[in-house]
C-alpha cells in the first residue's frame, strides 16, 4: 500500500542531505522510497513509499531511533500528517 508523509523541515537542503539514512530506516518496512519538496512552501517535504509491513513501520516510526534522526534532520514534527492509498 503507498503511503506518504508530509511534515514541514527546519532546512530543507538539510533534510535532503540525510537521504540516505531516512532511505536505510524506511527500508526496514518499505520499498520505493522517494523525497518530494513543495514547490510553493519550501520547507515543506513529502516522502512517498510503498508500505511491506504495517507492522513494523509503526514500530520503526515510533522508536526513540528514528524520532532522533527525524530531529537530526530538521523534521518540525507536530506538523506531520500521514496519508494511506485507497
Amino acid at each position: 500500500m503507498l503511503q506518504i508523509i508530509s511534515h514541514e523541515v527546519k532546512d530543507v537542503e538539510k533534510w535532503l542531505s540525510f537521504n540516505n539514512e531516512r532511505v536505510k530506516s524506511f527500508s526496514k518496512f518499505a520499498e520505493n522510497i522517494v523525497d518530494f519538496i513543495d514547490t510553493e512552501n519550501s520547507n515543506y517535504v513529502s516522502i512517498c513509499f510503498n508500505v511491506l509491513d504495517q507492522e513494523e513501520m509503526e514500530k520503526v516510526l515510533s522508536s526513540d531511533e528514528v524520532k532522533g534522526e527525524a530531529e537530526k534532520h530538521g523534521v518540525l514534527l507536530d506538523t506531520m500528517k500521514r496519508y494511506i492509498q485507497k
